[in-house]
């Protein structure tokens, strides 16, 4: 089973107008991706509880083919720990998405603690988008992870093409950080992979922000890798179906 980890729906950003939850369907299907990961775009600019009930409708419009990882304002202080638990227990988002550089917000001041202990809380991995400056440095959510060793953190791009380096070291110095192929360069994967093996990788494309090629780009990058198998298992769903606990998906065998 292949589960692309990153995608994004929205109606408008920046001037462009996404095609839909239909065209994100028929993408993948025309690239034998199983079932996607859908997060908000407009709530990070915007209302986040907005965006995420607009997720909501278009995984009930596809249930078998989509989850939602929702998103909060940092800012928000109380309320956002309340929309993140209403997110999770009442509509069944199965993580959390945030992106500090569009948010605008620092990833080390105190108002994210209390997000992160209620992503404990709830036993739901939190997706930093990583590797844009100021705000999205790796290192910087490197030192929550550290702070926080019992959350389960995903950099949704590894560091792009500047800091997949500081992405690797990391990873090596947090068992609980997990890294996403995501418009991450091949070369950076194929050398991360090595180093962790699947079990603490994941196959993202950015689908739905762009046309149907960018999900067959980094799908092919992850099925050109030289790994095992069993590593491309869990690279291609494994480890995100158990990091989430993607309900009726099979964890590839991974512990």
């Amino acid at each position: 089973m292949i589960i692309d980890s990153h995608t994004h729906l929205f109606s408008e950003f920046a001037g462009v107008k996404c095609e839909g939850p239909a065209a994100l369907v028929r993408a993948m299907d025309e690239n034998d991706v199983d079932k996607s990961i859908l997060c908000t775009l407009e709530g990070f600019i915007g209302d986040a509880q907005a965006g995420n009930e607009q997720l909501r409708r278009w995984v009930q419009e596809f249930p078998d083919r989509f989850y939602a990882f929702c998103t909060v304002s940092p800012y928000d202080g109380q309320r956002a720990v309340e929309e993140l638990r209403r997110c999770v227990e009442s509509c069944g988002m199965r993580g959390l998405k945030l992106h500090p550089w569009l948010q605008a917000f620092s990833v080390v001041r105190p108002y994210m603690f209390p997000i992160v202990e209620e992503c404990i809380r709830l036993d739901v991995p939190l997706v930093f988008h990583d590797g844009s400056p100021p705000y999205s440095t790796t290192f910087q959510i490197a030192y929550l992870a550290d702070m926080y060793p019992e959350a389960n953190i995903i950099l949704a791009h590894s560091g792009l093409m500047d800091m997949w380096r500081a992405a690797l070291q990391a990873a090596r110095r947090h068992s609980n950080i997990y890294l996403s192929s995501c418009t991450c360069p091949y070369f950076a994967v194929q050398r991360l992979v090595e180093e962790f093996g699947g079990s603490r990788m994941m196959f993202g494309s950015d689908g739905g922000f762009g046309t149907s090629l960018q999900l067959t780009y980094e799908l092919m990058k992850v099925q050109r890798l030289d790994v095992s198998e069993t590593d491309r298992a869990q690279l291609l769903g494994g480890t995100i179906a158990r990091i989430a606990r993607l309900p009726g998906v099979s964890t590839g065998g991974a512990p």
